[in-house]
């Protein structure tokens, strides 16, 4: 499985997140996950950096220019023709997939779409690849308002060829496999549909009225457009005007949102600019980035937690909410149409629109007993639909399928009928 960064915490990224629900419970099945991370942080003395969920090969250490000869390689090729962000990715991912194919004997590989890296592992031919449909550039590059470039079509092309070469394709919601089959003409007929897990802590102090702040809302996500930052803060002026007591606490990364000039507007700016009244200003807290366990004290903290991103393939800081049996109010928009049913487990409102988030926000406010209703269906529903073990059993099923069909198509032979993945 490649991953953006290793272990768990190391980075606040979904991917991250659905490895590391993922791999123990592959391990707990008999199948000991290989991780290939793009960026190992490590861990404190005396602890494995794999955290006990599998082997990891850190693709960092496969740099073109690492040691001495690299570097005299890398300058000469760069006299040639400039080494752009691509050429390194695409160079990385090869050479650590093979490194990890002398060490383990891998039967499967799982790797997102991202930059359409999966088409070099797939063009080596050792073993089948699975591509997951994450988040591809197609729709999340022109949700955060990138500029339709020359580089982003290639990107687009590239990441094409990943999902139509792969040997298998998941996706997290039935949305995301739609709009890439309509966007690319593609008919991936072995597409499949498998949500990203989460486990269940039952330890887990859950989300109670009478311990949570009725005046206080909660937005836990990146200060960028896919995220719907703006939207947020446009819906709590709305909100706020008639509101003197209510709160919003802001727990993400300042990403900036881009202006017409091709530069980004951070937050601090955003606010002075759409947020005139003072007094209202002072109520959104700004808090920037925080661990997994602050994240949730917030949380548990707020009467209600929003997501009102303009487009998720499925939405982890959703049913991170709903775990903890928080109210949600989310956009309807891709996978969280799919995570959320509307008026029982939490509410929708039109993506984009801050009039129909400040409703459906302030609907909430008025009745505490539908917010308690809301919320227990919600943790209900995260411990049937999104636990691990089901989830790693249906996509072992899914790996020893397009194990058997490529080791028929290519005549070779495969000693196990559960992959080393």
């Amino acid at each position: 499985m490649v991953t953006p960064a290793w272990p768990p915490g190391a980075q606040p990224n979904g991917i991250v997140t659905y490895t590391s629900h993922l791999a123990p419970a592959f391990r707990d099945r008999g199948v000991r996950p290989v991780l290939l991370a793009w960026e190992v942080v490590p861990g404190p003395p005396n602890r494995p950096s794999a955290n006990n969920i599998g082997d990891v090969v850190d693709i960092s250490e496969f740099q073109p220019g690492r040691g001495f000869l690299g570097k005299v390689m890398l300058k000469t090729r760069r006299l040639l023709r400039p080494l752009d962000f691509g050429d390194a990715k695409f160079t990385m991912i090869e050479r650590a997939v093979r490194s990890a194919l002398a060490r383990f004997p891998i039967e499967i590989i799982e790797i997102e779409e991202a930059f359409g890296l999966a088409s070099r592992i797939i063009k080596l031919k050792r073993v089948p690849v699975v591509t997951r449909l994450q988040g591809p550039w197609f729709l999340n590059g022109e949700v955060l308002g990138e500029k339709k470039d020359a580089a982003f079509r290639q990107r687009v092309e590239q990441e094409r060829l990943s999902i139509a070469l792969a040997d298998g394709v998941t996706a997290p919601s039935q949305d995301i496999l739609d709009r890439t089959r309509e966007y690319y003409g593609l008919p991936l007929e072995q597409g499949r549909v498998i949500p990203c897990p989460i486990e269940p802590r039952a330890d887990d102090p859950p989300w109670k009225l009478p311990a949570c702040d009725r005046d206080r809302i909660v937005f836990v996500g990146r200060f960028d457009l896919h995220k719907g930052a703006d939207v947020m803060i446009d819906a709590f002026v709305r909100l706020a005007s008639s509101r003197p007591t209510l709160y919003l606490d802001f727990v993400g990364p300042d990403r900036g949102i881009p202006n017409s000039a091709g530069g980004l507007v951070r937050i601090a700016e955003y606010l002075e600019r759409h947020v005139r009244d003072p007094a209202i200003s002072r109520r959104i807290v700004i808090h920037g980035q925080k661990p997994a366990t602050e994240i949730d004290a917030y949380r548990r903290r707020a009467f209600t937690t929003v997501v009102p991103s303009r487009y998720e393939t499925f939405g982890y800081t959703a049913i991170e909410a709903m775990r903890l049996g928080c109210p949600l109010v989310a956009a309807d928009s891709g996978g969280l149409r799919e995570i959320l049913r509307d008026g029982e487990t939490g509410l929708l409102f039109r993506s984009g629109d801050p009039q129909s988030l400040a409703a459906q926000i302030e609907r909430l406010l008025a009745a505490p007993d539908l917010a308690v209703r809301l919320g227990e269906a919600a943790r209900r529903e995260v411990s049937t639909h999104y636990n691990p073990v089901s989830i790693a059993e249906t996509t072992l099923d899914l790996y020893a399928s397009v194990v058997e069909r490529w080791s028929s198509k290519l005549g070779a032979r495969v000693g196990s009928s559960r992959p080393y993945a």
